[in-house]
């Protein structure tokens, strides 16, 4: 699929291209963590692994343990 033509003609360069990921990512899983609490979640350990499952990771020895 071709880009919108409103990215047609942009360029950028590696870093901020990063950020921007990093500023996407950070925004997907925040929403993914609010939907969870707003379902009624309160475990602190639960929405990490869900999230990460979510997008297709491993909740293992991430840093998901309880604190």
């Amino acid at each position: 699929m071709p880009p919108a033509p409103m990215f047609q003609r942009l360029s950028f360069d590696p870093d901020t291209t990063r950020a921007m990921g990093l500023a996407l990512a950070s925004r997907l899983i925040a929403r993914r963590i609010v939907a969870l609490a707003r379902g009624g979640e309160h475990d602190r350990t639960r929405p990490c692994r869900a999230t990460l499952a979510y997008f297709g990771l491993d909740g293992g020895s991430d840093g998901c343990a309880p604190a």
